[in-house]
């Protein structure tokens, strides 16, 4: 029975089957049984059926209709769920109204438990907010979406630059970095996330050995913020020039003089810490000490 087999189409060959004409399994052919091939070229033989030359690792062999299986292929649709690590292509250069979404274009994310894709930082798109305020949420239409295996932002250390790290490492962290080598491992995987917690408990003996491994694995760190440092002693003064604080004088409101503390704004960016919330002032403030 015609298979309707065409070229380009996996099959699996199956010498167990039963075959009338003139065409005789040899032992070369024995040593391709059931194996997977794909069909190169088809001809006809002068018995009605056809003959198909395969490739099978490299080799080329004729086989008639009866002993080819056609490979089915999987209708399976993926279907994400929570946790996932996923990469879409969008069909449309619009998605609803998610900003940013290219036709064509790859972009990765993480599923969430609501089943919306949460984009990975970076990538200019903008949709609802996440936990952190930030707009990378969206449930997703008209995209082609398959599941992979590492968010692409992860970053790949050989197992001997982990050793250092590890040889290091205090007795906690011994046990975080060996539960992220795979058994037979040449690298490490890990994420920008981890990396940061490592550069974040790092003592400064420990930073210098952390950072140059993950530098060497293409890590970027991300921008620290400096701030000024007042040492133990500091002398405030009417001098404005490259301080952050400083005595108002000639600036100062009505009798206020010398009373008043400036914050210079240019080259600083002052920051006011209330119950653990962080605020910029303007550029217009300033400090005065009102005595009990």
């Amino acid at each position: 029975m015609k298979k309707n087999l065409k070229v380009g189409d996996k099959v699996i060959i199956n010498l167990s089957a039963n075959y009338d004409g003139p065409c005789n399994i040899t032992d070369r052919m024995r040593k391709y049984d059931k194996r997977e091939a794909e069909i190169v070229s088809i001809t006809d033989s002068s018995d009605g059926s056809n003959r198909y030359k395969l490739d099978v690792d490299g080799r080329y062999s004729f086989y008639v209709d009866e002993w080819l299986k056609p490979v089915k292929k999987s209708k399976k649709k993926y279907k994400p769920k929570e946790g996932d690590k996923v990469e879409l292509v969008f069909k449309y250069d619009t998605c609803d109204a998610l900003t940013g979404a290219v036709k064509g274009k790859k972009y990765y994310g993480v599923i969430r438990y609501d089943g919306a894709v949460e984009f990975y930082k970076g990538q200019g798109i903008e949709g609802w907010l996440n936990s952190k305020k930030e707009p990378l949420c969206w449930h997703v239409t008209d995209v082609d979406m398959k599941l992979v295996e590492y968010d692409p932002r992860c970053i790949v250390i050989p197992v001997g630059d982990w050793e250092r790290i590890y040889n290091i490492a205090c007795d906690t962290w011994k046990k975080k970095l060996y539960e992220k080598v795979e058994p037979f491992a040449e690298a490490v995987i890990i994420d920008e996330e981890f990396a940061e917690s490592m550069i974040k408990a790092s003592s400064a003996s420990q930073l210098k050995v952390v950072t140059d491994v993950l530098s060497s694995a293409g890590h970027k760190q991300a921008k620290t913020d400096e701030y000024f440092d007042f040492g133990d002693e500091y002398k405030v003064d009417g001098n404005v020039e490259g301080k952050p604080i400083y005595i108002r004088k000639g600036l100062a409101t009505f009798r206020m003089e010398s009373k008043e503390i400036g914050l210079n704004d240019d080259g600083f960016e002052v920051i006011l810490v209330e119950d653990g919330v962080e605020r910029t002032l303007s550029a217009d403030s300033f400090l005065k000490f009102k005595i009990k």
